[in-house]
């Protein structure tokens, strides 16, 4: 199964990165995640800026403000003290030579406003490459709109345009905004899965039992 948003077993808070104040100038996130709960909307009166916000691919630059909004989804959600990841995580892992992910970010005028980070993901039913979601997050000064969904649109034509057939993610059961939004993409719910994890101490152990 996909996870739109999945955070690290470990309770540890995350380092100090200089950068939790990028976003403080934003209100309330808009974050569309697991674990995510319903979250007020922009006020009537609140206007989405004129002008377009530039989206791309991240680059290994990026990695700061990647993070930034990721914090923002912990905040947003509660789970920020069990994200322990830093801008070198993503850095490494994101931007190497092996890239773990791939993300879109979304700028106004040069200042970050939105991102989706994504991997690939394959069927052996289909028979097909796909792309699996983790993270979507959208500034508050860009909800409502469609920014959201065009922002995702964006992702669907990358992950066509590179021979992906699907895309796949999970929310949180309780999360009936997102649901709303992802089913007015078009996605349904596969009321036949359910979704396993392991991590921490548990995986540690079960990867010890392979030693001989």
């Amino acid at each position: 199964m996909a996870s739109i948003f999945t955070l690290s077993a470990h309770q540890n808070s995350p380092k100090s990165t200089g950068h939790d104040t990028l976003f403080e100038k934003l209100n309330t996130p808009y974050c569309l995640a697991k674990r995510d709960k319903p979250i007020a909307h922009l006020k009537k009166d609140t206007l989405m800026p004129t002008k377009s916000p530039h989206i791309r691919l991240a680059r290994k630059q990026d990695a700061n403000a990647l993070h930034a909004m990721a914090m923002e989804i912990g905040k947003a959600t509660g789970w920020a003290d069990k994200l322990v990841s830093t801008p070198d995580d993503l850095a490494r892992d994101g931007f190497g030579d092996a890239p773990a992910f791939e993300a879109m970010i979304a700028t106004q005028d040069e200042t970050p406003v939105a991102m989706c980070i994504f991997f690939p993901s394959y069927s052996t039913f289909r028979g097909r490459a796909g792309l699996y979601i983790q993270d979507l997050y959208v500034a508050p000064s860009h909800r409502g709109g469609g920014f959201a969904r065009h922002l995702v649109s964006v992702v669907a034509r990358h992950a066509q345009q590179t021979g992906k057939a699907y895309i796949r993610l999970s929310v949180d059961a309780e999360n009936m905004v997102g649901q709303r939004f992802y089913e007015k993409l078009g996605m349904r719910h596969a009321d036949d899965e359910k979704i396993y994890v392991l991590d921490g101490d548990a995986f540690d152990n079960l990867a010890k039992t392979s030693d001989p």
